[in-house]
């Protein structure tokens, strides 16, 4: 019992000396902090060079990642936000800030429990960061909650609000660092309204006068979800390609090459050329926490490739967004003979459909026609 406490006692001594070297405040840990840096207040990240806070801010993101998928929600949230606190500059200050909308959706088991953690997030004042936070807020979380209540007209004050917000941020705060982010923002707001040629005007305004920054490559890769978006899919190709050629080191070039893929597959049902292009995510963006996914998908595409070569129509009873798993069975009962599968696609689980190969095993297959 005393060797526990003297192991807790460390640990905690070493994530207070971690939090002073690395951007927190000092009464506050690396995983579950329990106050917000006041406005003003001086920040430790301040004396680091770009790279440092870069890699600073990669760890952290990465580590909000993990506790999400942990269901540690509000530690997450607070890992995301000290990015936007120390790194305003950096692309991982936009995923960050769409990661805190994604866990304040996801954590809430209540109103209440929700409106005590935004009230947190809220604690900057008038700042730049402030405002930005408080227009995320706004827009994506009040907002939407709204909406979903059907309080459609409460929701878009909330949405003029926020979008009130991002326009303080670029007319007063042109050097914060957020300016270009509150302007991608606004590119955002005028895609989730279908107005897709205010949009890619709002995104190309971004890479032209914000050229240099980390909102330039998700600008770019939101012209071509526009286009996509549109069913201009050979246009919204050439749009993504351009992130993957000008930006090959942001994040997002990794999604931008997921999207090529997903357009062959899901669109074109082109599953050879899918399985290419998620073939390069893999290979030329190992080190993306999203890289379980383009292997799930070489794994649907290469299935559904094996269903085409026999000539079944994959598109039949939306066949090709069915998992590799259930593909994987569905596919051995064609080869065992069941070719009306279609039947057994929705109405069958996975125990169920291992249970039918067993029984079409044994029995040696069914005849044709049955």
């Amino acid at each position: 019992m005393v060797n526990g406490y003297k192991v807790v006692s460390l640990i905690v001594m070493l994530l207070m000396l971690f939090s002073e070297l690395s951007c927190s405040e000092t009464n506050t840990s690396s995983y579950c902090p329990k106050t917000i840096r006041e406005p003003g207040k001086y920040n430790a990240t301040e004396t680091l060079t770009p790279e440092i806070r870069r890699k600073e801010s990669k760890r952290l993101y990465y580590h909000g990642r993990s506790l999400f998928n942990e269901g540690r929600y509000e530690e997450a949230i607070w890992e995301f936000k000290r990015i936007l606190e120390q790194d305003p500059e950096s692309e991982y200050c936009r995923y960050a800030s769409d990661w805190i909308i994604g866990t304040c959706h996801k954590m809430a088991p209540t109103k209440e429990r929700r409106a005590d953690i935004l009230l947190k997030l809220r604690s900057e004042g008038e700042s730049a960061l402030g405002l930005f936070i408080d227009g995320v807020i706004k827009y994506a979380v009040e907002a939407w909650d709204l909406r979903e209540w059907g309080h459609i007209l409460e929701a878009e004050q909330k949405e003029k609000e926020a979008l009130e917000n991002y326009q303080r941020i670029i007319e007063r705060y042109p050097e914060s660092g957020l300016a270009d982010n509150a302007k991608y923002k606004i590119g955002i707001h005028y895609s989730c309204k279908h107005n897709y040629a205010r949009a890619i005007e709002e995104f190309t305004r971004v890479i032209g006068e914000y050229p240099e920054s980390d909102s330039a490559p998700l600008s770019q890769r939101y012209i071509g979800m526009c286009y996509e978006n549109q069913k201009q899919y050979e246009r919204a190709i050439e749009e993504y390609r351009k992130v993957i050629k000008k930006y090959p080191k942001s994040l997002c070039a990794a999604e931008a090459q997921s999207d090529i893929g997903t357009i062959y597959w899901w669109y074109f049902h082109d599953y050879p050329q899918a399985i290419i292009e998620y073939q390069k995510v893999i290979d030329n963006y190992p080190d993306h926490p999203d890289i379980h996914i383009a292997k799930d998908q070489i794994k649907r595409c290469s299935l559904l490739y094996e269903f085409q070569k026999q000539e079944v129509d994959t598109t039949k009873h939306s066949l090709w967004i069915e998992g590799p798993e259930k593909l994987q069975l569905l596919l051995e009962l064609y080869n065992l003979g069941v070719k009306n599968i279609e039947d057994y696609q929705t109405t069958k689980t996975i125990d169920e459909l291992q249970g039918l190969i067993k029984f079409y095993k044994e029995k040696g297959g069914q005849k044709e026609g049955k």
